[in-house]
């Protein structure tokens, strides 16, 4: 850019235009966001960390983390840094996590404690053991913070345990799979392909491409994959049968595989089945998009969470049992209140009758209020008046035809009114139902660390995934506080247009050394001392080449002598040899 820059007549220098500068701008754009993110949670009241581990291209263990907040009904999710731990242990990742608050926010880890609330992770052990985990050294800091396994995670996890002792569905993902590579990996199979469908398509008929069902623990990706052999089933079983019947040559690996091909998908099982999946799979692939969702709201997927199990339950199947078992903490009879008591944050849950909606939720708010009662006490909320608020501001919205609204046109309208369970209803806010925003993450930081950048380092990464993650497209972006960073985070001044200036040392008659600084400097007086050197540099150079000529001829009858003397020993050698061959002959 800068290259393009100076072909359009910008001078910019040549000072910054190096591999290190770019590291220093990248630190200090970077800076900036940072900046902003610890602003942001200083005046946050509630904190929750959603945090996920994985490998990179030079096979590092690295932890992503993410904080989310919530203030006056709006939530915010924000990446703090990624670090990495040699062993994935509980206390290495949390210790890790201390790390990458205090360099990146600039923040002590008292800070973000005293405001943690929730913790949201996939399963692995590491991260919920109650022993030695992530969430156990969590407690001990955080007494009221609440672990929440990602419900998109557990929603594949239900459907795994359902299916892993179906030899049908086996068969389906061998043939779903089988389909992806045939066509992904041979150009020619997919335009022969294309052919068939544009030999024998309808009006309406269009052609999909086989896609990838695994790779991605999403349920939307398998439900792709099915809808993609459905719509595409006569141009496929056109194609393989072509590959059967044709005279032209064709691989014996091909046809193998076309005639296996066949035998599933003209199975009335299998057809069945995949059209079976698809009636199944919907209801949860719109769930699980719902936990994907950065912003999505715990409240809300209760209702969500429920209409699920009616859609699945009309297909009388144990997937229902499965989710049941899974998502035991939603349940009134959970183990784990908490989460259960979140429901009340959600104003399509409440009833519609003044009658039904004067006692709703009095039982929830209570467990939420002993639960979270140091963090509230902390955060100056007064719970015995959020008590008291709660009904107050249930009356003011069943009077005011608020129940269809959201809770930041409510915030909005009562903020001064009825401060403390807002504040409540923004801790509820803060709880984060999945961990989706750290697999993003993971998906930008592989774009990032390649093979051909392994080696890139732990700082850069970090800076150049919350430029990724936070920056705002180049179009839109304000420099003006990055170079101001820049400016001020150096111990002197900054000089983009510095150049080196060249010396040139000669020496005179008297042995003196004489420097003469080459400027660029129009004055008269400059010019005039110029000459005045440039003559005694001509005396210089006369009187030095003809100290070189002399010089030279010295190192010449130098050299001719040591040559002499080298050949004058080597024939003293030879005269040696001579005379000890005549004596041993002389002896014999």
């Amino acid at each position: 850019m800068c290259d393009l820059d100076g072909m359009r007549g910008f001078d910019l220098g040549r000072t910054y235009r190096n591999i290190n500068s770019a590291k220093v701008f990248i630190q200090s754009i970077a800076d900036v966001e940072f900046q902003k993110i610890a602003n942001q949670i200083k005046d946050t009241k509630f904190l929750s960390v959603i945090g996920d581990g994985s490998t990179d291209s030079a096979v590092k263990e690295q932890e992503m983390w993410f904080i989310r907040g919530c203030r006056a009904g709006i939530v915010t999710v924000d990446f703090i840094g990624v670090h990495s731990a040699n062993k994935a242990t509980g206390e290495n990742i949390v210790h890790g996590l201390q790390e990458t608050v205090v360099s990146n926010l600039k923040m002590d880890w008292s800070q973000i404690s005293n405001k943690l609330v929730g913790l949201s992770c996939d399963g692995a052990s590491v991260m919920t053991g109650c022993k030695s985990g992530v969430r156990a050294i969590l407690e001990k800091d955080c007494p009221s913070i609440v672990t929440i396994h990602c419900m998109a995670h557990r929603l594949e996890l239900s459907l795994k345990d359902v299916t892993k002792k179906v030899k049908t569905y086996e068969r389906v993902n061998i043939l779903l799979a089988g389909l992806y590579y045939f066509y992904h990996n041979s150009a020619l199979n997919r335009a022969v392909l294309q052919k068939t469908y544009e030999a024998t398509k309808s009006q309406d008929e269009k052609l999909l491409i086989p896609t990838r069902v695994g790779g991605t623990r999403w349920i939307g990706h398998q439900v792709t994959a099915i809808l993609h052999v459905i719509t595409s089933y006569k141009f496929i079983i056109t194609h393989m049968e072509q590959l059967l019947e044709t005279r032209e040559r064709v691989s014996s690996d091909a046809k193998a595989k076309s005639k296996g091909f066949l035998k599933l998908l003209k199975s009335k099982v299998i057809v069945g089945f995949l059209l079976f999946l698809l009636d199944v799979l919907a209801p949860l692939r719109h769930l699980s998009l719902n936990l994907q969702d950065r912003t999505a709201l715990i409240s809300c997927q209760h209702d969500s969470l429920e209409s699920a199990l009616g859609a699945v339950r009309k297909s009388k199947t144990c997937i229902e049992s499965a989710l049941q078992k899974r998502f035991s903490d939603f349940a009134p009879s959970s183990t784990m209140p908490v989460v259960n008591a979140t429901r009340i944050a959600d104003l399509k849950a409440w009833p519609q009758e003044w009658e039904d909606l004067r006692d709703f939720g009095d039982k929830e708010l209570q467990i939420l209020l002993e639960h979270f009662d140091p963090v509230l006490t902390e955060a100056g909320v007064n719970v015995p008046e959020a008590e008291i608020e709660w009904t107050m501001i249930k009356k003011e919205i069943h009077k005011s035809d608020l129940l269809g609204s959201d809770w930041v046109l409510i915030q909005r309208k009562y903020e001064n009114k009825f401060t403390n369970i807002l504040s409540v209803i923004d801790l509820i806010f803060t709880l984060s139902p999945s961990s989706a925003e750290a697999e993003r993450g993971f998906s930008q930081l592989k774009c990032l660390k390649t093979n051909l950048r392994s080696r890139l380092n732990q700082n850069t990464l970090n800076h150049a995934l919350s430029i990724k993650l936070h920056s705002k497209n180049i179009l839109d972006y304000d420099p003006k506080p990055a170079i101001h960073s820049w400016n001020s985070s150096s111990m002197r001044q900054r000089r983009p247009q510095f150049e080196r200036k060249k010396n040139t040392e000669t020496e005179n008659c008297d042995g003196v050394t004489a420097v003469n600084h080459v400027e660029e400097d129009n004055s008269m007086h400059i010019v005039e001392e110029e000459e005045n050197h440039e003559a005694d540099e001509e005396e210089n150079i006369d009187a030095s080449e003809e100290e070189e000529s002399e010089v030279r001829d010295a190192d010449k009858e130098n050299d001719s002598e040591d040559d002499l003397s080298d050949d004058i020993s080597e024939n003293e050698v030879f005269e040696n040899l001579r005379e000890i061959e005549m004596e041993y002959e002389y002896i014999n």
